[in-house]
Order: structure tokens, then sequence, then C-alpha cells
């Protein structure tokens, strides 16, 4: 049973309690990890063949009802894993049938997010890089906000901003650590396509890969970093989280001693 930690950890620590949270949930993130790369695999491929073979307004209705349906679906599935990752952070571990209603709930918040957070960070990349980046981990929090504390977009970028603010430079070094994973993880499938690749003459002069690296390689590799990433970025939200409530605790205690 995963014990959640009472008070804020070092780095080394929040990795910890990210491994122990990987333990305790290893089968539920894989298996919603899986599902949600299943669901956008067929309109990935759809897309690229559109694409690849002159693109025309004929195919454009299918294209954008096919997107937009994967899009509200594979939403509800993360949504639900990150509902269900912080649930059992809390010790208090939902049902999946519950994390998915509150995944669909969630959906169109998680999607805003996701869009405010892209625009934000990308205006800031403009503005020579340095503000983007810091943007991209002053915000980092908002897509766990947007499901756990049930904000408005607005609302789950201030959320992450008040997380993050007065421990940017650790909350970089912890991403940082956590990105380093994520790019381990995905070699693995470049690797595979390069293989694929070399071996496949096909592949290099259609440009399209085989059917199995979309419906199975690239699924199963997604499944993984579901299973391992998310819950290291819900143990640093959590362990954000107990600092700032502490830190806002502390605070109307000596207001209120003052």
């Amino acid at each position: 049973m995963y014990a959640a930690p009472t008070t804020p950890q070092s780095i080394g620590g929040v990795l910890d309690s990210g491994f122990r949270l990987i333990r305790e949930c290893f089968k539920l993130a894989f298996l919603l990890g899986l599902a949600a790369a299943l669901v956008a695999a067929p309109f990935n491929r759809t897309l690229r063949a559109v694409m690849l073979d002159s693109p025309n307004a004929a195919s454009a209705p299918t294209v954008l009802i096919g997107g937009l349906v994967t899009i509200v679906i594979v939403l509800t599935l993360y949504g639900a894993l990150l509902a269900a990752l912080d649930s059992t952070a809390r010790g208090q571990p939902l049902a999946l049938s519950d994390a998915l209603r509150q995944g669909l709930r969630r959906g169109p918040a998680l999607f805003l997010v996701g869009l405010c957070y892209g625009v934000l960070v990308a205006v800031g990349c403009v503005l020579l890089v340095i503000p983007g980046l810091f943007l991209m981990i002053l915000l980092v929090y908002a897509y766990a906000a947007s499901v756990t504390e049930r904000l408005g977009p607005i609302a789950s970028l201030q959320y992450s901003r008040d997380l993050v603010r007065g421990h940017w430079w650790r909350t970089a070094g912890l991403f940082t650590i956590i990105g380093f994973i994520y790019l381990v993880l995905y070699a693995a499938i470049a690797a595979f396509g390069g293989v694929t690749a070399a071996f496949n003459s096909g592949v290099l002069e259609t440009g399209t890969l085989p059917w199995y690296f979309d419906i199975v390689v690239t699924p199963l590799v997604s499944g993984l970093v579901a299973a391992v990433l998310y819950p290291l970025y819900i143990a640093a939200y959590r362990d954000a989280k107990l600092r700032y409530e502490g830190g806002d605790l502390a605070a109307r205690i000596a207001a209120a001693e003052a």
C-alpha cells in the first residue's frame, strides 16, 4: 500500500515517492496509456496517409471528425490516469469507472489547459527562448490542477504558478531528471524505427512505417511511458502542494500572531 509523504521532500525523496507510486499503479497506468495510444493510432495513420496523398477538401471533414473523437477519448483516458494516480497518492484509490468519469468531466478543461500552455510557451520561446523555458516550468502543474482540483484552465495555470513560485530552479532540476527518463524511454522507439527503416525499403520510399509500428510498438512504448512518467509527475505535484500549503499555513499563523 502506497504511503503518501506528509512533509516536503528533497528531490531524491520525491523521485523515491514517484518510483513507489509507479510500483503501486503500474498496471493501471500502463493500460490507460496503452489504450490512449491505441485510440490515437488509426487517426494518426489516416492523417499521415492523407497528408502524403495530396490532401484535398473532400477528406477534411472525415479527418476533422476523427480527430475530434480521438481527442475526446484520449483526454478522457489521460484525465482518468491523473485522477487515479492522485487519488492513490492521497491514500484514497479510485475505482477505474470513477476515474474514467472524472476524466470525461475534466477533458474539456485539460484541452484548454493544453492549448493555453502551448500558446504561452510558444510565444515565450519566440521571445528569445528563455521566457518560454521559464513558463514551461512555471505552468507545468496546470494539467494536474485542472483534474485534481477541478479548476478551470486559467485558474489551473495560476495555481501552478503559485506552486512553483519561489521554487523554480528546484522544479526545473526535478523535471530535468524526469525529462531525461522520458528521452531514454523514447530512444527505444526511435531506435526501433531506424532499424525498421533500414531493413524495409518501402519505408524510405513511401515515408510510412509498417502498421505494426503504430498499432503495436508505439502503444506499448506509450503505455510504458505513462506508467513511469505520470507517477513521477504526480509525486512532484503532491510535493509542490505540500510546500505551498505548508508555507501558506505558516503565513496565516504568523499573521494571526502579529
